[in-house]
């Protein structure tokens, strides 16, 4: 009888875990040929593509307009809004072939929006709106209307949005054409790198061998380029910030709240403490204020519900435009690590031209800890210990995370009941970067195991900063203790503000991060420390923006200058920029500026003064290489129509 049991069992174990197998296989498969679909779709949309109808020669002089030489000469009608956007497709399509910068094409969409534009210019003779005739291309986790916003997981593809997201639609109203999507890292997660399984990594276009930076990196690539007139992002550790410093470009990141996030897909919806602000990206600092003076202008949002959903900050011309003389303060090193050479040496440029110009310009030391701030980011960042990335991983959509708690018969969903159960899922069918997997890794770790680990990692090793994140990841896993984190969070916010008020400042020049550009083939989660500078605007909640300000000169390029590098870290971070077979001469540098909360057009006003002062005119090698392409097509008249192949089974993509 025992013998039969014992078969019996082994007879039931072996199907349940044979479809258990099968289950995994069938999972597998699914997801690689959702990967292989959409890169597919992508070939032969670019396939169908006959001709843009502009010469090269002219879309370079096109896309190097400044905006307002755009904008003025589609009003005089010397210059066609059809002619413009084909331009800057052809541009972007050259951009995402250099660098795979892009992931939805929107071409033909906007070649036909654009025809819309001149045809109601030359009926009305008025612009639709103060944007009348630029292009903007859009972050892949912003929605637009037909195209997926996937966070780089494959759990979220063929999921096209059914509404543009609000300031899409507000851009859009204001006479502003989407062009195209740009690429992602996976969950979106690191100020690093931009990579994942679907649309694969996005290169620095300065060099292909240095990462461009996240979670916005497709669109500063794409930005310094030259592929759109601006471009929409979102930050919540650097997102913005990080990747116009890697790829030298102008960014703004407003206070959170100035703009609405409606639209914007999150790993992390429910998180409290760092909400994600959408911002923009471009060339110049004059087009980011035109972008924030249209956002902030009533007449073009399409309901006064929308409105209500962002502060209705009306654009703060007199500071924008202001000639007075400001007092500015100057955070050389914020205590957690130290910036590398060309940083300082930016720094230091930087306050002597503002002080020839007759600012107040004096050295400020940062006036709260900042190894607490970085505890706090780390804490808040990290107080689900990875569950939603895990689950995102497993396949489920975090969008489904918002959706009601009970279902329609009043019976708890299974979402939130596999939520409240603390079910985990553990599926290795998605390929996982190195930032991902090094979180996941570091999150299955048991909490009293890592405690003893920071132990050894500070008393054995010396490694201070790696002790000091590895004991703050995961530890608000309690609502009573991250509602501790968050009043500390708060406090330090009033401290800085007074502190600022008390020296008179008007705003606050740093370093973006600790380093330029790295390498790639790195995990972003071993060089999070180089971004502390980052995260203090996101823990602050105040704007920051990004203007680029000089090159990395050889002498710096090879310097190890965190030596001798005990710390475990440090280590990372400078074997990130420098070894003995690589340099980091030649990359772009840029600078931050912040200043109190809503108070943007200060940043701007700054920002755009510094870019006058530097006149950083540098550009990537790769843009000659754009009046080199050869064409596989003849030139067509710019009149006609850009043609696809009806075969191509999804133009937007």
């Amino acid at each position: 009888m025992s013998d039969t049991l014992v078969v019996l069992v082994v007879f039931i174990s072996s199907i349940i875990l044979s479809c258990l197998a099968f289950f995994v296989y069938e999972f597998r498969e699914k997801r690689k040929s959702q990967v292989q679909l959409i890169q597919y779709k992508r070939r032969t949309a670019h396939e169908g593509i006959v001709d843009f109808g502009v010469d090269r020669e002219e879309a370079d002089q096109v896309t190097r307009l400044h905006t307002s030489n755009i904008l003025d000469s589609v009003k005089c009608h010397q210059l066609s809004v059809e002619k413009v956007v084909r331009s800057f497709c052809q541009r972007s399509r050259w951009a995402a072939s250099r660098t795979n910068c892009l992931t939805n094409e929107l071409f033909l969409e906007a070649i036909l929006e654009a025809k819309s534009l001149d045809a109601h210019l030359q009926e009305t003779g008025q612009t639709k709106g103060p944007l009348h005739g630029l292009t903007f291309s859009v972050k892949d986790n912003i929605d637009v209307r037909g195209c997926d916003s996937t966070m780089g997981l494959i759990c979220r593809c063929f999921r096209s949005a059914e509404e543009d997201a609000i300031v899409v639609s507000v851009l859009k109203t204001a006479g502003a054409i989407v062009t195209c999507k740009t690429n992602v890292p996976t969950t979106l997660l690191t100020p690093y790198e931009t990579v994942n399984p679907i649309f694969g990594e996005t290169k620095n276009p300065w060099f292909a061998n240095r990462v461009s930076g996240g979670s916005s990196g497709g669109a500063a690539v794409l930005a310094r380029l030259y592929g759109a007139n601006f471009h929409l992002g979102t930050d919540i550790g650097g997102s913005l910030r990080a990747p116009a410093h890697f790829c030298g470009v102008c960014s703004l990141k407003p206070t959170s709240g100035r703009l609405p996030s409606r639209g914007e897909a999150s790993i992390n919806p429910g998180q409290l403490g760092l909400e994600s602000t959408i911002g923009f990206m471009s060339c110049d600092v004059n087009t980011l204020a035109l972008v924030l003076k249209t956002l902030s202008d009533s007449r073009w949002w399409n309901s006064k519900v929308d409105r209500g959903l962002s502060a209705p900050l009306p654009f703060d011309e007199a500071s924008y435009s202001s000639s007075n003389m400001l007092r500015i303060g100057v955070i050389q090193h914020d205590g957690w690590l130290r910036p590398h050479p060309s940083i300082e040496r930016a720094l230091q440029h930087v306050s002597k031209l503002l002080k020839e110009k007759g600012h107040r310009v004096i050295d400020w030391t940062l006036p709260i800890d900042q190894w607490e701030v970085v505890t706090i980011f780390s804490s808040i960042m990290t107080s689900d210990n990875m569950e939603m990335i895990r689950r995102a991983i497993a396949g489920i959509d975090p969008g489904s995370f918002s959706e009601s708690l009970l279902s329609r018969n009043g019976k708890l969903n299974s979402f939130t009941l596999s939520s409240l159960l603390g079910m985990r899922h553990n599926n290795p069918s998605q390929e996982k970067e190195g930032f991902i997997s090094d979180m996941l890794l570091l999150s299955s770790v048991p909490r009293a195991f890592r405690k003893m680990l920071a132990f050894a990692l500070e008393h054995i090793f010396g490694s201070k900063k790696a002790a000091h994140i590895l004991r703050s990841f995961g530890c608000c896993q309690q609502v009573v203790q991250l509602e501790r984190v968050i009043a500390r969070q708060r406090t330090l916010r009033q401290q800085f503000v007074d502190a600022m008020s008390r020296d008179r400042l008007d705003a606050v020049i740093l370093p973006v991060s600790a380093i330029p550009a790295g390498r790639c083939n790195i995990s972003g989660f071993r060089v999070l420390a180089a971004f502390s500078y980052c995260f203090l605007c996101n823990v602050l909640n105040i704007p920051a923006g990004v203007v680029p300000v000089t090159l990395v000169n050889e002498e710096e390029g090879r310097t190890a200058w965190l030596e001798p590098c005990n710390d475990l870290l440090e280590r990372e971070v400078q074997n990130s920029v420098v070894t003995d077979n690589a340099s980091c001469q030649g990359l772009p540098v840029g600078l931050q500026v912040i200043s109190y909360p809503w108070r943007e057009e200060t940043c701007l006003r700054i920002m755009k003064e510094i870019e006058e002062l530097v006149e950083f005119k540098e550009e990537p090698s790769i843009l000659a290489d754009f009046l080199k392409m050869e064409s596989n097509q003849q030139t067509r008249n710019s009149q006609e129509i850009l043609i696809f192949d009806e075969r191509s089974p999804l133009i937007g993509l």
